[in-house]
């Protein structure tokens, strides 16, 4: 009996994989909290921003001025997955992240202007969370002419 155990146990871990995988995952780089404290402080126009900051990463119209957001990734994650062969069984531990506009894997920064484009708002945290409540201009709906 122990010997069709222990044949058994053989034949599932010879058929099968597992696999753990660390990763450090680094997209974009952070910006400092003091280079946005220093424009924030200054009372910083649209041009001196993005000459201080380059691109931002999403870039959209309030009613009334506009807002740019900065977003970046830098942490450890890990991965575990086990496979048995000849089966349907898969485990798969982790899915690890994707950029698709502002989500809350990604820390950032957003910067509001308003119609003078002059800088009047800085929030700092997970893209998702500071970007929630901030106003949006509706978008533009092509009439088909139908």
């Amino acid at each position: 009996m122990r010997l069709a155990a222990l044949l058994l146990t053989s034949a599932v871990l010879a058929s099968s994989c597992a696999e753990f995988q660390l990763f450090h995952i680094r997209r974009f780089e952070p910006i400092p909290a003091a280079q946005t404290d220093e424009l924030n402080g200054s009372n910083a126009d649209l041009q001196t921003c993005l000459d201080a900051l380059g691109a931002p990463h999403l870039v959209w119209e309030s009613p009334r001025g506009l807002t740019l957001a900065y977003g970046w990734l830098d942490k450890f994650d890990w991965k575990f997955s086990v496979v048995v062969y000849g089966t349907d069984l898969a485990i798969d531990g982790r899915t690890l992240f994707s950029f698709n506009g502002v989500n809350n894997a990604f820390d950032g920064v957003v910067l509001v202007f308003d119609d003078d484009l002059q800088l009047r708002i800085v929030r700092r945290g997970l893209l998702g969370d500071i970007t929630r409540d901030l106003p949006r201009r509706p978008a533009f709906i092509e009439d088909s002419g139908g």
